[in-house]
């Protein structure tokens, strides 16, 4: 007995009696929840969104300079010196201040590369190139 003494010490005597939970509570507990989980369900339709955005004019530029280098690459050359005299070509073509402010336009709002990158994708399956490691 001495053991249920100790035990009925921890429960105070003049506790209130439990009281059933509000439906009102309940329901609100509920909406949050499912609040909570439908904006993360909309996530898909946003960056589709964002990647079928249309490009603007230093944007498409980039992608087609990318697509330039790419091509370069995959370009056989019958001596290293072709292969010098096409680089550099390529690269007194590259507008290095529009390359530069299109590159600080998309690190301020880095969502913007989703649609890049989509262009380059489609770029890319359309020459016949694979996609993989872009």
């Amino acid at each position: 007995m001495k053991a249920m003494a100790g035990i009925t010490s921890y429960c105070p005597a003049n506790r209130p009696p439990i009281r059933s939970i509000p439906f009102f509570s309940v329901a609100m507990l509920a909406f949050l929840i499912l609040a909570s989980i439908f904006p993360s369900c909309g996530n898909t339709d946003r960056v589709e969104a964002l990647k079928k955005r249309s490009l603007d004019e230093d944007e498409r530029y980039l992608v087609d300079y990318y697509i330039k280098i790419i091509e370069f690459e995959k370009e056989q050359f019958e001596s290293q010196e072709g292969r010098e005299k096409r680089r550099t070509e390529r690269e007194q073509e590259l507008d290095t201040e529009r390359l530069n402010r299109v590159l600080a336009r998309l690190e301020k709002d880095p969502q913007r590369w989703l649609a890049i990158y989509d262009r380059i994708g489609k770029s890319r399956s359309a020459k016949g190139f694979s996609n993989e490691g872009y």
